[in-house]
């Protein structure tokens, strides 16, 4: 399971225990989020990419099926593209050329570090189309805020 832009782990936490219990669910933290180690570069989608089937190279898994939800679904297509024998690709994202990304690219431009709790704030409660209570928003916007402002 792949997070969304600037998100971690985190977002899947309240679908984690709905899964049923045959299956195996994989939520790592990508680079630059969440807990995971904040490098200097290497954060284009072929490069999440690379680092999701190298983890399934390591934990010994053939055949998966990547579930990505916004920037996830983008590097479940990237993954589709360097691997296709290993993955079943259901729902992915079209594009992500449109204007309101083009809006959300110019102003992530202007971040700096640390990334401003309004700017999250309101970004992570766009991506939102159902209530959802104010402490998992909250803490959306705190792991999100871990994200440094080159990653974003």
């Amino acid at each position: 399971m792949l997070r969304g832009y600037a998100d971690s782990w985190f977002s899947y936490s309240r679908i984690l225990p709905l899964l049923p219990t045959r299956l195996w669910a994989i939520v790592p933290d990508q680079r630059g989020h969440g807990g995971s180690a904040r490098l200097l570069d290497g954060y284009a989608p072929d490069d999440f990419a690379e680092d999701a089937l190298q983890l399934l190279d390591t934990l010994g898994i053939e055949r998966a099926v990547v579930v990505g939800h916004s920037m996830g679904g983008f590097i479940a297509r990237r993954i589709a593209v360097k691997a296709p024998e290993r993955l079943v690709l259901i729902g992915s994202a079209k594009t992500a050329y449109n204007e309101a990304t083009w809006q959300l690219l110019k102003e992530v431009e202007t971040l700096a570090y640390p990334v401003e709790a309004g700017f999250v704030r309101v970004f992570q409660s766009s991506t939102i189309h159902r209530p959802l209570p104010a402490d998992f928003i909250e803490q959306i916007v705190a792991e999100s805020l871990q994200v440094l402002a080159r990653v974003w």
